[in-house]
């Protein structure tokens, strides 16, 4: 099963990543996401937006995804993940 989990920061794992300054906010967020994907049947993927940032890489066994802050970027990456 695909979640699509859409959150209004940059999770810790993508900032570390693109060697940004690490939110402290957000910590269930973490501890949630690290639960939702033990079970093995579960395809997670969390998405944020920003303007000047794009990303989509998967680490530690979950998708994560920073889009375009536009309508049409969202709507073309929630079909292609779900309805193609």
């Amino acid at each position: 099963m695909k979640i699509l989990w859409i959150v209004n920061i940059i999770l810790p794992e993508v900032s570390k990543d693109l060697d940004l300054p690490k939110n402290s906010l957000g910590g269930w967020l973490i501890g949630l996401s690290s639960q939702l994907i033990i079970d093995p049947d579960i395809e997670l993927h969390i998405a944020t937006v920003d303007s000047k940032i794009e990303y989509s890489k998967k680490i530690n066994n979950i998708h994560y995804h920073i889009l375009d802050n536009s309508t049409k970027a969202i709507k073309t990456f929630i079909y292609y993940l779900f309805l193609n």
